[in-house]
């Protein structure tokens, strides 16, 4: 299954505030009803101050994604709501009140060369 494609962190809040109500009893974002390990990717968005593409993966915390939502309404933006950091050698990004990617890691979403060509050819 291909990820969903946010084009900005704004898009993201929509997407939660909808997925918190209709899912009201996952635990994280991949739907689950107890946390599970899901390395798998969900989505990917594009965070507007570096231009970059991050995932958002499967085992992402209910209480992260609240958390995000509180941030981007007090500061008036979600792209405020994020840092770029590296968590084990790794860029990504985790949300700006934390010191550590504790409650929230995306990591860059590195396209490979071949979906590439096939995105041209489209």
């Amino acid at each position: 299954m291909e990820p969903i494609t946010f084009t900005s962190e704004d898009a993201l809040i929509t997407y939660f505030t909808k997925f918190l109500k209709t899912k009201a009893n996952a635990v994280q974002l991949d739907g689950s009803l107890k946390p599970t390990r899901n390395t798998g990717v969900v989505a990917t968005f594009r965070f507007s101050l570096d231009g970059k593409r991050y995932k958002l993966l499967g085992e992402l915390k209910r209480e992260a994604i609240e958390e995000f939502l509180k941030i981007a309404e007090e500061h008036g933006s979600a792209s405020f709501a994020f840092k770029t950091t590296t968590f084990g050698g790794q860029s990504g990004i985790t949300l700006s009140t934390h010191a550590t990617p504790d409650t929230w890691w995306s990591p860059i979403w590195v396209t490979k060369a071949k979906e590439k060509l096939r995105d041209k050819a489209a």
